[in-house]
């Protein structure tokens, strides 16, 4: 009688909370909190115990999000740590390139205005749109409204 109650009163805190959960999980939660608890009452959680609780919650809800996703811890450090080397690449050419084209002389001027060359070529490659596409544009605004 004593873990129905316990059971659906911390359901209805946790429902409160957005997290509908079945009376194994609360168990489950009572079971792992009242392991590390340092009080004797067996059927009542503390404030410490509560935030324990919160905290084990929320990290099996995201052990259980990431294991949907088909994603592990390792999978995540691997992950993390190729995104992290390549952004230091990414900053070492850039720091490189700067470096490499701030020197003075011929061959600096030169790069540096080829570069802008290309650039400016980068943009006009852009054509507007036609007096008949922009017809058929209106024609399909003018359906869709």
């Amino acid at each position: 009688r004593s873990t129905q109650s316990r059971s659906s009163a911390a359901s209805d805190v946790y429902k409160r909370q957005g997290n509908n959960l079945s009376d194994h999980r609360i168990n489950e939660i009572f079971a792992e909190v009242k392991k590390n608890s340092l009080s004797s009452d067996s059927k009542n959680l503390d404030p410490n115990d509560f935030e324990q609780a919160l905290s084990y919650l929320s990290k099996k809800n995201v052990e259980l999000s990431l294991h949907v996703l088909g994603i592990n811890y390792s999978t995540l450090l691997v992950l993390f740590t190729s995104l992290a080397i390549l952004l230091l690449l990414l900053l070492m050419f850039v720091y490189f390139g700067i470096t490499a084209f701030s020197l003075g002389g011929s061959f600096g001027a030169c790069v540096n205005s080829a570069i802008a060359a290309v650039a400016g070529l980068g943009t006009r490659q852009v054509e507007p749109l036609k007096e008949e596409e922009i017809l058929n544009k209106e024609d399909v605004e003018q359906t869709v409204r």
